[in-house]
């Protein structure tokens, strides 16, 4: 399901780049997480990794005055470590490239020389890549598992406003939130198994800067 929309957002996507404006641009996100609610876990580690920064670049294509479409990747890398008193202490960077669609909407027609406020809505899916250092005082600490429950999927709901010196530059601001799902499950060689499902949510503040190719 997952992987259909993503098609399906890109399909849109260039299919509307035949008649529209071309916009590229770059961001960072400052994050803190407002909650996390846990729906199973059945084992004392806690491999969830904490994402405080994020830098990105977007590309994004007008079907309308007010409406761009938007396509983005955005990277981030973490470091955590736990230490156990009798079990497995874990020392773990992730890497984390997120792909992202969406739609940005803005409440009047952009103008140079003025601020123009707007709403964003987006889909995304986090790939993460690990570099695991765990010394085993008992179970081994699985890191495929780690991997899955810091790949989550999920989606954003923003605000922002953007201000253009002219009709090609801008600048922006934006806050948002980040509703994000995963799961993952562990057998054990023990025959026990580890399960975590769990969803967050993320606050962010962001700075944009973006280049419009082409004149409204």
């Amino acid at each position: 399901m997952k992987k259909t929309l993503l098609v399906l957002g890109l399909i849109v996507f260039f299919a509307a780049s035949a008649q529209a404006g071309f916009n590229f641009g770059v961001k960072s996100l400052s994050l803190k997480q407002a909650g996390m609610v846990p729906l199973e876990f059945t084992d004392y580690y806690v491999p969830f990794m904490p994402i405080n920064q994020i830098l990105g670049c977007y590309f994004g294509i007008d079907v309308g005055a007010k409406v761009v479409i938007l396509g983005s990747l955005d990277f981030n890398r973490t470091h955590a470590k736990w230490e156990y008193t009798g079990a497995t202490d874990v020392d773990l960077t992730a890497t984390q490239f997120t792909p992202q669609v969406g739609v940005k909407f803005y409440l009047q027609p952009r103008t140079s020389g003025d601020i123009t406020p707007y709403f964003y809505g987006g889909f995304f899916k986090t790939f993460t890549s690990l570099d695991l250092d765990a010394q085993d005082e008992g179970d081994e600490f699985e890191e495929e598992f780690t991997k899955e429950v810091n790949s989550p999927f999920g989606f954003i709901p923003a605000f922002g406003v953007e201000y253009y010196f002219s009709d090609n530059f801008s600048v922006g601001g934006e806050v948002g939130l980040r509703f994000t799902f995963a799961k993952g499950s562990f057998d054990w060689a023990s025959g026990s198994k580890t399960e975590l499902s769990y969803s967050t949510i993320t606050k962010y503040i962001g700075f944009l800067m973006n280049y419009r190719f082409g004149e409204f």
